[in-house]
């Protein structure tokens, strides 16, 4: 696939922006133990996209203080795949519009935190919600990525910061 290059068992490139089919055909080149988190949010998101509809960002995060799911960044809004374990996991989605989005602000958790240094990228959202507002904080964003993810979703939402 044009669009997918494996470097290696745990790394890989996307070229965005990936269909929705195309990531799912995709899954099958990670490992068994992490494909089956891509499947619980794939399977989510089927019931709300169509097949062709375009994907411009597939980024594990944990988008709540208690949960791991994905950030799913499509042109119009933003996919907050939440997954809930138990004997049936599963995923449930909270969406962002862009239009709603007033600000998009970044932040790297510092060391004494984040001893470790993984994965210690935050994304603060803050939009409109019925008269009033809502602040959003989705942590453990790849420092790799986080950048560019910001500034996707800064050009698609039309704001600064």
């Amino acid at each position: 696939m044009g669009k997918f290059e494996k470097i290696n068992h745990r790394f890989a490139i996307v070229e965005y922006p990936i269909t929705l089919q195309e990531m799912d055909e995709i899954k099958m080149e990670f490992p068994k133990s992490e494909r089956t988190f891509y499947e619980i949010t794939l399977k989510a998101l089927k019931k709300s996209l169509k097949p062709t509809d375009e994907i411009f960002g597939f980024e594990g995060v944990q988008p709540t203080f208690a949960h791991m799911g994905f950030l799913v960044l499509l042109q119009n809004e933003i996919i907050l795949s939440i997954h809930k374990g138990g004997l049936m996991p599963s995923a449930t989605l909270e969406r962002i519009p862009m239009n709603k989005i007033t600000e998009v602000d970044f932040d790297i958790i510092p060391a004494p935190i984040n001893p470790f240094n993984v994965n210690e990228g935050e994304i603060h959202i803050t939009y409109k919600k019925g008269f009033g507002s809502k602040k959003y904080t989705i942590r453990n964003v790849p420092t790799i990525n986080l950048d560019s993810l910001v500034s996707r979703i800064r050009g698609f939402a039309n704001v600064s910061g």
